[in-house]
C-alpha cells in the first residue's frame, strides 16, 4: 500500500508478522505517519526489494519477538543487507517496532539489535518520546488480539516521531 503526498518525505514501514500482532503495528505506525503529511509504504517483508529502501528517506522495521528474544530470520537478512548498503543509507532515518502475543518482555533486546544494525548502516535513529516526569515503556509494542488504546497510542507517537524527523532530514530545520 502506497499513499503519495506531494512535496513530501518517504517513509518505508517494512514489518515481518508471523499471526497479526506485527502487521497491526506496521499499519498504526503507518497510519499516523501518513497523518504528518509524509508518503508511506506498508510493505511486507517478502515483498521488500533494496530500491524501497534507498528511495526512502525514514525507513521503520518491524519483527516479531522469536526465540532468544531475537529478530524473526527474515528481518535478521534484511539487517544484513542493510549492512552492505551502509554508504547509501546513510542520513536516512529508522526506527524498530515489535510485537507478540505476550508481554513477557524481550521486545527491548528485538529494538535494540535492529537499532544496532541502523546504526552500523550510518542511519539515525529515533525511538518514541519519553515523559518528563513518570515510567514509560519506550519499547511499546506488545499486543494481543487487537491494539488497544495505550499501544495504538505508543504506535502513533512512534509514527509522527518517524514521519517529523524524515520531513526535517528531507526539507531542513524549517519545518520544526
Amino acid at each position: 500500500m502506497t499513499t503519495q503526498h506531494d512535496d513530501s518525505a518517504a517513509v518505508l514501514v517494512v514489518y515481518h508478522s508471523y499471526n497479526g500482532p506485527v502487521a497491526r503495528l506496521a499499519a498504526a505506525l503507518s497510519a499516523a505517519a501518513e497523518g504528518h503529511g509524509v508518503t508511506t509504504q506498508l510493505v511486507p517483508i517478502a515483498e521488500l526489494n533494496d530500491q524501497q529502501l534507498l528511495q526512502a528517506d525514514g525507513i521503520a522495521i518491524g519483527s516479531p519477538k522469536c526465540a532468544g528474544h531475537t529478530p524473526s530470520p527474515e528481518i535478521l537478512q534484511l539487517l544484513e543487507r542493510m549492512s552492505a548498503m551502509r554508504e547509501r543509507l546513510a542520513a536516512k532515518v529508522g526506527t524498530a517496532f515489535s510485537g507478540s502475543h505476550s508481554s513477557f518482555g524481550g521486545q527491548e533486546l528485538v529494538h535494540q539489535s535492529i537499532f544496532h544494525a541502523m546504526l552500523a548502516a550510518n542511519m539515525l535513529v529515533v525511538g518514541t518520546p519519553q515523559p518528563t516526569d513518570g515510567y514509560s515503556d519506550f519499547v511499546g509494542g506488545v499486543i494481543v488480539d487487537e491494539l488497544d488504546a495505550a499501544t495504538a497510542s505508543w504506535a502513533a507517537a512512534l509514527g509522527a516521531r518517524l514521519a517529523i524527523a524524515a520531513l526535517w532530514l528531507r526539507r531542513g530545520s524549517a519545518i520544526i
